[in-house]
């Protein structure tokens, strides 16, 4: 009698651990940020300890431009011509993991759990440093410089004031073909609580777009913010940004919304901001007001730029 119930506690506590380590797996994937060669992952994922599984079927969102085929039967992913073990989860989707993604093209991952991102990338150091400097418009004597053919198309009153503030603020983006677009919530296709986005084409080294879209229904100050933040985007890649990850592209997105909007008298949407739970953008933010504050905004613009480093 007394082994029975012994039986039935170990029972007990092996299902309630199990239970406890999904509940934490899945209450751990709700915080995460997921971005797979800097494109935020909007599909279902779920983690094994620090590996994240990502499901399959949103990865043609991820992967616009390469041949990628899912294969049910046979449980894996081919993509440009690798094959790639998946695991089936619930309502039999398939799921890849992200590590192995990223050591299948030579690439890289990390999570970063003071972040709570994790950062795929299925391309290698070298090549992940000429996508991030292929941007900029400053580059050395032995980079060709971007030319830029196409011009601006007029501006909204409100994105007008955001490109004249940027460049009394020493952040301009007025030499850029730039158009904004204000879309209706039924034809934004980003994430759910997206606000804007924007889109850059080239033709060889020429670049003849450069869209930002933002939700239309916004009010004056956080349609302000957004313009901003997306232009801040255009700005670091335009102009030498030497950190690919998210937690410093939007950090520093984030810094150039709350100065346009202190500057155009926006001040309570800009303190807003800085109370952002979710890490990239609220702790981006305040990471590069700090660094302003020591080293004022010049230590900032060159600090992307790679040209400083703060002290340890």
């Amino acid at each position: 009698m007394r082994r029975k119930s012994f039986d039935f506690i170990g029972k007990f506590l092996i299902f309630f651990i199990l239970l406890l380590t999904l509940f934490g797996a899945a209450a751990q994937a709700e915080d995460y940020l997921i971005f797979v060669n800097n494109r935020e992952f909007l599909g279902d994922i779920f983690f094994k300890g620090d590996v994240v599984f990502l499901e399959c079927q949103w990865l043609p969102h991820v992967f616009k431009d390469q041949d990628l085929k899912i294969d049910n039967y046979a449980c894996e992913l081919l993509l440009d011509g690798k094959n790639i073990k998946c695991i089936k989860g619930g309502g039999g989707k398939l799921f890849v993991s992200g590590q192995a993604l990223a050591s299948s093209f030579g690439g890289k991952y990390k999570n970063n759990r003071e972040t709570k991102t994790v950062d795929i990338y299925t391309f290698g150091e070298k090549k992940r440093a000429i996508k991030a400097s292929a941007f900029r418009l400053n580059m050395g004597p032995e980079s060709a410089k971007i030319d830029i053919v196409a011009t601006s198309s007029p501006l909204p009153p409100t994105a007008s004031r955001v490109v004249y503030t940027m460049k009394n603020l020493g952040i301009s983006v007025e030499e850029y073909p730039l158009k904004v677009v204000f879309d209706d919530a039924s034809k934004f296709s980003r994430g759910k609580d997206s606000q804007g986005y924007f889109q850059m084409g080239f033709s060889g080294k020429k670049l003849i777009k450069c869209e930002v879209h933002i939700l239309n229904n916004l009010p004056e100050d956080a349609k302000t913010w957004a313009i901003a933040h997306e232009l801040g985007h255009l700005w670091y890649f335009m102009n030498g940004c030497v950190y690919t990850d998210q937690y410093h592209s939007e950090g520093f997105a984030e810094w150039v919304g709350y100065k346009v909007c202190t500057t155009l008298g926006y001040g309570n949407e800009a303190t807003m901001r800085t109370y952002n739970i979710v890490p990239v953008y609220g702790e981006g933010l305040r990471y590069y007001l700090d660094l302003e504050s020591k080293y004022f905004q010049n230590g900032v613009l060159q600090y992307v730029r790679g040209n400083f480093k703060p002290p340890q």
